[in-house]
């Protein structure tokens, strides 16, 4: 059995929202959780690692490269495989309310990413160890979000899995103090909305080699995505075509 973990990040604009992490096995997550300990939180003297927090702890910028190269070494010494995939807010309103390849014109945001993360992590498992399952464990969710995400992931593990690869076992909420990866999950998810998302902000965000050293080149590749309304029109029809649906929950579906 492997095991992926997720979180995620959004922008301070309000105008965009990304869920990533990493899957590993189980002896890679168990060292994961004390490298994060003793290589990251003790050796910066950190409680815990927040991404769009942590700027406003450590304001030396060479400290905050040290503390970042310290996070890329103990990611790389666990050997995942990384996955993300984001959205514009607005494109998915358009995409959802115009088009027929949407199964659910409701679809929150956070439900569209994570089902596109399941499907991605499926097929990392299947690269990673054919015919292997996979538990998932993300990070607490806001309150609103509970209940459409737990039928989300309920309903998959039901109707969807395995169509692409690793089967889906089930998945758990945790905090990220009681499980340190989910920090590292945090890490990834915001470097990948940063880097992701830059060709669409005028913000010179720019990716520090470090980051494009782990995140590898280019970064837009099978396992990692950011969805503007042409990229919606350009998989959507796809599916459409293949004859499924770009969401793939159904309506009201119960656990």
């Amino acid at each position: 059995m492997l095991v992926a973990v997720l979180d995620d990040s959004g922008s301070r604009d309000d105008k965009g929202m990304l869920h990533g992490g990493l899957v590993l096995s189980e002896q890679d997550f168990l060292t994961l959780e004390e490298l994060w300990q003793t290589g990251v939180l003790d050796k910066h003297n950190l409680r815990e690692f927040h991404a769009r927090e942590i700027r406003g702890i450590i304001r030396s910028r060479e400290t905050l490269n040290a503390l970042e190269a310290d996070i890329v070494q103990v990611l790389l010494r666990v050997r995942p495989r990384f996955f993300a995939r984001g959205l514009e807010y607005h494109a998915l309103a358009k995409a959802a309310e115009e088009n027929e390849w949407f199964f659910d014109p409701n679809v929150t945001p956070d439900c569209f990413c994570i089902e596109q993360c399941l499907h991605t992590i499926s097929r990392l498992v299947n690269e990673k160890a054919p015919d292997d399952s996979f538990i998932l464990f993300y990070d607490e969710l806001r309150p609103h979000l509970v209940g459409p995400v737990a039928t989300l992931l309920e309903t998959y593990r039901r109707d969807v899995n395995g169509f692409r690869g690793g089967r889906f076992l089930g998945a758990l909420p945790a905090s990220r103090k009681q499980m340190l990866s989910l920090q590292g999950a945090d890490f990834l998810a915001n470097a990948y909305f940063r880097e992701l998302r830059r060709a669409l902000t005028p913000e010179p965000w720019g990716t520090s080699p470090l980051l494009l050293r782990l995140l590898g080149e280019p970064v837009h590749r099978d396992f990692a995505g950011y969805y503007d309304s042409d990229a919606f029109e350009i998989v959507g029809r796809a599916f459409q075509r293949g004859g499924q649906w770009l969401y793939s929950i159904r309506p009201n579906s119960a656990p």
